[in-house]
């Protein structure tokens, strides 16, 4: 055998005990014969209720011998809920050597054991005291393949968990990962957690903005969202080696939103403004609750985004919420968090508008009880152009702003935006709309003036 094989634990677990007769399962009676699973790929199943686990020890012999090459066995865990002096074992066939051990719970992720021997034996000693535990155990003897499906929460990640003797392979190693969402109607919003990804590359499949072509490594920015075109992303890892520090694993953040209404777009210099997406009335009818992400970046680097609040009537429901970040996920500053109590008497007078060219709106529900909206209830997205932060110093009195609107540029077609302040901290704001013309003049341009930057005080 080649002193590089190595036998992959993935453990993944969610979901509860399963019961029936589609796999081997154990009965966790330390008195029976525990269950060799020989087929190459299969379940980790336990035919006894959760309420009774508790005091009981449940085994399998996982038979990773055959004609499948390289030697390989990896566990896909859906999801791990256990009582804090419950142990996990993994150990050679005969017991006499651990390849992993934990005790208590453990977020999903990769597993992944040194070891030459061919057949594992996994023991689940559980505590005498009572816990809501769950179970929801795969194998696989295959490939170096991992699915994490049946996503309808928030959670996290991680690959690989690995042993202190873990050794690679001098090219590293490969592994895909593969996250699915539960229902059609659901896409996935993932980020990567920073510091992780410091040998190999890592490159997205079937998200949006980051195609197949674009590689990360260790060296380059990791990608500020991760949206799914559909249910699933495909991570594709090459390459990856790591240390013995747990602080070297890669850890994905995931989440699921309505795919009806979640997006990623990038607007061009043609587009002054757009809607940010909500479910449409038909989808109403259906949803408990949802959770809507609109993600904007301009092709323009220079252009900025203003939240439009003058066409948004209402909430559609009395306690859903929308938070404005300024960036590309939702990990980014907020520019605001908005409620119904404040939004006719704060928010509607505030300048909401992006630092850089991207902006995430997030819209929010957790209890639909209103299954209807007006179309014209709409949340708007405006390009807006940042003219320049003037700052009086103390020996200056006056400041002249002179524009040329044949050569300046974007003023044409989208408001431009000029702030003044003082050392004693006044501040002037100067909005500048050539699409907008006084009454009795076929050039003159609209000004509107603020007393400060939040813009909740004209100056007459």
């Amino acid at each position: 055998m080649d002193k590089f094989t190595i036998i992959g634990l993935l453990i993944i677990i969610s979901g509860s005990v399963t019961k029936g007769n589609e796999h081997l399962g154990t009965d966790c009676n330390p008195n029976k014969p525990r269950p060799t699973l020989n087929a190459p790929t299969g379940k980790l199943a336990i035919n006894i209720a959760p309420h009774k686990l508790a005091g009981h020890t449940c085994e399998w012999l996982i038979n990773g011998t055959g004609a499948w090459v390289p030697a390989i066995i990896h566990m896909d865990i859906q999801a791990m809920t256990l009582n804090s002096r419950d142990l996990l074992r993994v150990t050679t066939r005969d017991g006499k050597s651990v390849l992993y051990e934990h005790y208590g719970q453990l977020e999903p992720g990769v597993i992944l054991l040194p070891t030459g021997h061919k057949v594992v034996r996994v023991t689940l000693t559980l505590s005498s005291d009572p816990w809501d535990r769950k179970w929801d155990v795969d194998y696989n003897t295959k490939d170096l393949r991992a699915q994490l499906t049946r996503i309808d929460s928030p959670g996290r990640y991680v690959f690989p968990y690995s042993h202190r003797d873990m050794k690679f392979p001098s090219t590293g190693l490969d592994f895909d990962l593969v996250f699915e969402s539960r229902h059609t109607q659901l896409k996935l919003l993932m980020s990567m957690e920073p510091g992780g990804l410091k040998s190999g590359t890592i490159r997205f499949y079937k998200v949006e903005k980051y195609g197949m072509e674009q590689l990360f490594d260790g060296n380059t920015t990791r990608p500020e969202f991760l949206l799914s075109t559909g249910q699933q992303i495909v991570a594709m890892i090459r390459g990856y080696r790591c240390e013995s520090s747990s602080s070297a694993n890669i850890r994905f953040m995931y989440e699921v939103v309505d795919s009806q209404c979640s997006q990623y777009k990038q607007i061009t210099e043609a587009e002054n403004g757009t809607t940010i997406l909500l479910p449409n009335n038909q989808a109403l009818q259906t949803l408990h609750q949802y959770k809507c992400v609109n993600i904007y970046e301009h092709h323009d680097v220079s252009a900025r985004f203003e939240l439009q609040l003058d066409q948004f009537k209402a909430f559609i429901n009395s306690a859903d919420i929308m938070t404005v970040s300024d960036g590309l996920s939702q990990q980014c500053p907020p520019l605001a968090v908005i409620e119904r109590q404040l939004l006719d008497t704060y928010w509607r007078t505030k300048y909401l508008q992006s630092t850089a060219n991207t902006i995430t709106v997030t819209y929010e529900s957790r209890r639909v009880v209103n299954t209807t909206r007006s179309d014209n209830n709409l949340i708007g997205i405006e390009t807006v152009y940042h003219g320049f932060n003037y700052r009086f110093p103390a020996y200056e009195d006056t400041y002249n702003l002179r524009l040329n609107l044949n050569t300046t540029t974007h003023i044409q077609s989208t408001p431009v935006i000029y702030t003044f302040e003082s050392d004693n901290e006044h501040q002037l704001v100067l909005e500048l709309n050539a699409s907008v013309i006084l009454p009795g003049s076929s050039d003159q341009p609209l000004f509107i003036v603020y007393d400060n930057v939040d813009r909740d005080m004209l100056v007459s």
